[in-house]
């Protein structure tokens, strides 16, 4: 269902072949402290891998906006200037507030207390200027209920995948017209979705988790037009996934280590160094050219999340498999 990528054999050269430096080591990227805003969501690249767009929450049922969250705009080269807040707008009551960058930087997308925002990116000329509600729309049917749970950008930037536990639909962004998907429903609160950049393929991923413990889940890849779907990995649980520059799907485990799936293999790709004790990976991303990968660390008191790191670091190499036919 999903793209894979296939190694081609190294070529036999008259000389050694020069090594490529190692990727380089992760580094964190401090945001301006928010005393009622400690933890993180997941990062999205700019186009050119130069930026990060992060969503800054507080935890708790009192809502993300009204402690003080916010949506910030990072550099990701060491001396790089300091983060830029970007202002959003939305409810203040709880829920998940997290939010992606559109592959061509143009606009900002956001989830607020389950309703979707959209805006356009500091300095892009998109539509609309300022924070702006798609969904639940201002008018006619909501077939998603009142709360989506999840979104990923079309790779255009012209509409968003939804999805709630009613369903699935496509948003679009310039009249925020609603098209439903004839998809079975599926709950993934807490869980993870990502899109293929073909704009049709899909997976997704709902672990199980309660306070100090989480447990993964099957990946499920599937054909969001004929809803047909399959098991991305036949053996390994993973709770949460991303997606390299190809569409290859990276599932992440428990333990925070990512995964490259590779039909039903599977291959090492990054194993965060240092994680603190009842530390939790929460977030994953790669950029477009696949030469960078971010992510968020955090910290846990008794099982409850108190305050989020992130980190960028060089993106590593691709795990090798063997060629076709081969033993």
């Amino acid at each position: 269902m999903i793209r894979t990528l296939l190694l081609a054999a190294l070529a036999a050269a008259p000389a050694a072949p020069k090594a490529a430096p190692p990727p380089a080591p992760p580094r964190e990227i401090r945001l301006p402290a928010l005393a009622g805003a400690p933890l993180l969501g997941a990062p999205t690249f700019s186009p050119d891998g130069k930026k990060l767009l992060v969503a800054r929450y507080g935890a708790g049922e009192t809502g993300p906006l009204a402690l003080g969250g916010k949506l910030w705009l990072v550099g990701t080269a060491p001396g790089a200037a300091p983060p830029e807040a970007i202002a959003v707008d939305g409810p203040n009551y709880g829920g998940r507030f997290e939010a992606a960058l559109s592959p061509d930087g143009r606009r900002i997308a956001y989830l607020a207390g389950g309703e979707l925002w959209v805006r356009a990116a500091p300095g892009s000329d998109a539509t609309p200027a300022e924070p702006t509600r798609l969904y639940p729309p201002k008018a006619g049917d909501a077939p998603l209920g009142e709360k989506v749970s999840h979104l990923c950008w079309s790779m255009d930037g012209t509409w968003l995948l939804v999805q709630s536990p009613l369903g699935w639909a496509r948003v679009g962004v310039e009249k925020g017209e609603v098209a439903a998907l004839p998809l079975k429903p599926v709950d993934l609160d807490g869980g993870s979705l990502v899109l293929g950049t073909d704009g049709i393929h899909a997976a997704f991923v709902r672990p199980t988790s309660g306070p100090g413990w989480i447990n993964g889940a099957r990946v499920v890849a599937i054909n969001t037009e004929t809803g047909q779907a399959a098991l991305a990995d036949f053996d390994n649980d993973y709770v949460a996934l991303a997606l390299l520059p190809d569409s290859q799907l990276l599932g992440e485990d428990a333990g925070g280590v990512l995964w490259v799936l590779h039909g039903h293999e599977r291959g090492l790709y990054f194993r965060p160094p240092g994680l603190p004790e009842g530390a939790t990976v929460s977030g994953y991303a790669v950029s477009l050219d696949g030469k960078r990968l971010a992510y968020v660390v955090t910290e846990t008191r008794g099982g409850v999340p108190t305050r989020s790191h992130l980190y960028v670091a060089g993106a590593p190499p691709l795990p090798k498999w063997p060629k076709p036919g081969s033993d």
